[in-house]
C-alpha cells in the first residue's frame, strides 16, 4: 500500500454521491496521486455507498470505504478506541482520523458529506497550508475570540456568526488586523451557500454566503474562533490533540449533541498555540448543499452545547497549560477541564454535566494512548 501525504476523511449515513465531485476536484487539480479518501460508514449506511465508493476507485480515486466489518477489524488492536467511538455518531470520524495517521499522512482534511468542492477552487491545495509558514493578515481581537465569518459576503448583507461562537462576545469585541508569519498547524475552510451557523441562527435568517472576500489570515496567537469538522485540515502532530469528542449525552432532561467537533477545534487550537503554532483560515471554500434536518430537533441538542460553551470559551482564555508537546499539553488540558468543571459551582454544572466531563476526560486520555500506539 502507497503512503499518501493527505488523507480526507468523511463520515456518513447517506449513499457516497459526494465522492464523484471530490474525484473531478482531485483530478483536476493534481491530487490523485498524493491524497486517499476514508469514507466513514455506519450501522445505517446503506449498501450503495460501498458501490460508490468502489466506482470511485475504479476510476483512479485513491478511497478506502471503511464499513462495519472494517472497522470492527482495525480497531481489534486498538480497544481503548473502541470504547470511545459508540456507533450512530458522528464520533466514527475518530476511527478514520486514526487510520489516516497509520498510513503516514501529513496532514487530515475532514469533510462532511453535504460539503463540495468548489470548481476552480484546489481543495487538497488549500488545506495544505498545514505545516507550511504563512503570510497573511492576522487578526487579534480583544475579546479573544474572532469572528471568522467577517470574511463572508452574505444575500442580504448579515452580520453572522459560526456555530460555536461565545453568545456574550457577539458584537463586543474590537478587532485589529496586521500581517504576520507562522507555521499553521490547522486550517479552516470557509462556505459558500448554507454556512455552519448554529439552529437559532437558521431558524432565525437562513444566511446564504455569495463569496469568501478574504483567501488567507491567520488568528492571533490570543485569538481563537469556533472550528468545526466540516471543511478543516490538521497536520498530523496536532491530531494528538483533535479527538472528536463525545455526544450523545442525556443532559437537564435534555440531550447534548452538535458541540463534539466545535469542542475539538477548542482544545486543538489552544495546544497548538500553547506550542507556537498558529491557525489559519479561508481557502478552501465548499458550498454546503445540506443534509434535511429538523432544525427544532437540532435547536434542542445545540441548547445545552452553547450554555456550557460560554463557560468554558472563558476558561480556554485564562487556562495556562503545562508541557512542551502535544501530547503533554493535552493531557494537561484534559485534567485542567475537568478540575474547571467539577470545581465551577454554576447551577448549569450539576453532577449530571460532571459525569459527562469525567467521560470526556478518560476519552481524551484513551485518545493519547491510541496516539502512542498508532506512533509506535
Amino acid at each position: 500500500m502507497t503512503h499518501p501525504q493527505w488523507g480526507i476523511v468523511v463520515t456518513t449515513v447517506n449513499g457516497g454521491d459526494f465522492l464523484a465531485a471530490y474525484l473531478d476536484n482531485l483530478r483536476t487539480h493534481g491530487h490523485l496521486g498524493d491524497t486517499r479518501l476514508y469514507v466513514v460508514g455506519d450501522q445505517k449506511t446503506p449498501d450503495r455507498c460501498r458501490l460508490a465508493s468502489d466506482a470511485a476507485r475504479a476510476q483512479g480515486l485513491d478511497c478506502l470505504y471503511l464499513g462495519v466489518p472494517e472497522q470492527m477489524a482495525f480497531l481489534r488492536d486498538f480497544p481503548l478506541l473502541d470504547q470511545i467511538v459508540p456507533w450512530n455518531s458522528d464520533n466514527r470520524r475518530n476511527v478514520g482520523f486514526a487510520m489516516a495517521l497509520r498510513d503516514g499522512v501529513e496532514g487530515i482534511m475532514s469533510i462532511d458529506d453535504d460539503n463540495l468542492p468548489v470548481p476552480g477552487s484546489d481543495f487538497v491545495g488549500g488545506h495544505a497550508v498545514v505545516g507550511q509558514h504563512v503570510t497573511a493578515p492576522t487578526f487579534d481581537a480583544s475579546s479573544g475570540w474572532y469572528n471568522l465569518f467577517e470574511a463572508l459576503e452574505y444575500n442580504p448583507s448579515l452580520t453572522v456568526w459560526p456555530r460555536g461562537f461565545p453568545y456574550r462576545l457577539r458584537g463586543n469585541s474590537t478587532v485589529s488586523c496586521s500581517e504576520s508569519t507562522a507555521t499553521a498547524h490547522l486550517n479552516a475552510g470557509l462556505w459558500l451557500g448554507d454556512p455552519d451557523v448554529d439552529a437559532i441562527t437558521r431558524i432565525a435568517i437562513r444566511p446564504d454566503v455569495t463569496a469568501v472576500r478574504l483567501r488567507r489570515g491567520l488568528l492571533a496567537p490570543g485569538t481563537y474562533s469556533p472550528i468545526n469538522t466540516q471543511n478543516t485540515a490538521v497536520h498530523r502532530e496536532a491530531m494528538t490533540a483533535y479527538y472528536y469528542v463525545l455526544m450523545h449525552e442525556q443532559m437537564h432532561g435534555s440531550r447534548l449533541n452538535r458541540f463534539g467537533d466545535i469542542w475539538s477545534g477548542y482544545f486543538a487550537q489552544k495546544c497548538a498555540k500553547a506550542l507556537g503554532y498558529a491557525v489559519a483560515f479561508g481557502e478552501p471554500p465548499v458550498t454546503q448543499v445540506r443534509n434535511e434536518h429538523d432544525l427544532l430537533v437540532d435547536l434542542r441538542e445545540e441548547y445545552w452545547g452553547i450554555v456550557l460553551s460560554e463557560h468554558l470559551s472563558r476558561w480556554l482564555l485564562d487556562v495556562e497549560l503545562r508541557g512542551s508537546t502535544y501530547s503533554s499539553l493535552y493531557g494537561d488540558l484534559a485534567d485542567r477541564l475537568l478540575e474547571f468543571v467539577r470545581g465551577f459551582e454554576h447551577p448549569s454544572f450539576n453532577r449530571e454535566v460532571v459525569a459527562f466531563f469525567e467521560k470526556v476526560n478518560s476519552a481524551m486520555h484513551a485518545w493519547l494512548e491510541t496516539i502512542a500506539r498508532l506512533s509506535t
